[in-house]
């Protein structure tokens, strides 16, 4: 603002020379006024700002710009670009600083950048989740550990999780799974949320899924299956682990699993009665 003050003189008094002085009315006020990230408005945000990308369209960058009021100074910059290549978190801070350099505030922004399931994680029926350890088909990638989380919650750390081990156990639709991946390097990666599908019931399924050893995979058939049925379990290079046969009327359809089979991936084949079906099960320790 500036003011003038002048006298131009009468009868009993000279001009007087002007004089002017400029006041200058800043704000002691100081903050963030509003923050867009990568084109969405977070309004005015908190000191601490968590961002989840990697899950709606891939990304290498993330783009942040601050908005505040004239004469605050922003560091490092109004406009700041974030390099994201890799999965994994990284961290923002920026301060804003008032015009008179009396006033300041920090802002932490958070960004997890997680991985697409698609190729990664898989749902077999109802009631199981399953990582894909396999570098030829889920995209070149070695884990060598895992933890589950439902709704926040960890829930497991084993390569496939299993809602229970009783028939009608299964994973809840609308929950929000994911799961945490440690890299061969040790390095841990984020999954996005999981789709749980209901799927529609199978005619035939076993039960728990996974099984450990010395434990008994239920088989669960139709009641038009009740015939003699003979099974056969191979493992992931087609190798015959363990066959046998389901006697006619026998309720009771189960296989002891050994403590001497490996801990690992299974297809039980199930041949008789017209029918010739496969299911896959887990085996752990």
């Amino acid at each position: 603002v500036t003011l003038t003050a002048y006298q131009p003189g009468n009868e009993n008094y000279n001009p007087a020379v002007p004089v002017y002085r400029t006041i200058e009315v800043t704000s002691r006020v100081v903050g963030i006024e509003n923050l867009i990230i990568d084109g969405v408005s977070y309004g005015k945000p908190e000191k601490e700002v968590h961002v989840i990308i990697g899950c709606d369209h891939p990304q290498d960058q993330v783009v942040i710009e601050v908005q505040v009021a004239d004469g605050v100074v922003v560091s490092p910059s109004n406009y700041i670009t974030i390099a994201v290549k890799d999965y994994g978190s990284y961290k923002q801070v920026i301060t804003v600083t008032s015009p008179r350099g009396t006033e300041q505030e920090t802002y932490t922004i958070y960004i997890d950048k997680r991985i697409s399931t698609t190729d990664i994680v898989y749902q077999k029926y109802n009631n199981m989740l399953l990582v894909n350890n396999n570098k030829q088909t889920n995209g070149g990638y070695v884990f060598k550990g895992y933890e589950w989380f439902k709704n926040g919650e960890s829930i497991g750390n084993q390569q496939a999780y299993s809602a229970g081990n009783n028939y009608g156990d299964v994973l809840e639709v609308g929950a929000e799974y994911h799961v945490v991946l440690t890299l061969s390097n040790g390095k841990k990666i984020v999954s996005c949320p999981i789709v749980i599908e209901n799927k529609e019931a199978e005619d035939f399924g076993v039960y728990p899924n996974p099984v450990q050893k010395n434990q008994v995979l239920h088989i669960r058939l139709e009641d038009t299956h009740s015939q003699a049925v003979n099974y056969v379990i191979y493992n992931v290079k087609g190798q015959v682990i363990k066959q046998g046969e389901f006697v006619a009327g026998d309720e009771a359809k189960q296989i002891d699993i050994s403590s001497t089979i490996a801990a690992g991936s299974y297809i039980l084949v199930l041949k008789g009665n017209g029918i010739q079906k496969s299911v896959p099960f887990i085996v752990k320790e």
